[in-house]
């Protein structure tokens, strides 16, 4: 994956909202607004280990 520019990066640290999107067991799409962490060029969302959005990323990571 190519560097992002100075731009992007300093865009991606400031406070936002992103759409974390996962893969349901049916296939279908599930959306989950989220909090992030961008560092060291990996994100960082938090989240209860019950959660359907933990449950759908353990399943099936991409």
């Amino acid at each position: 994956m190519a560097e992002p520019s100075e731009s992007i990066k300093e865009f991606l640290g400031g406070v936002h909202y992103a759409t974390l999107a996962t893969e349901d067991k049916d296939g279908g799409a599930h959306l989950t607004p989220v909090w992030y962490l961008y560092e060291d060029g990996k994100f960082f969302v938090e989240t209860e280990p019950a959660s359907k959005k933990a449950r759908n990323a353990g399943a099936r990571p991409r």
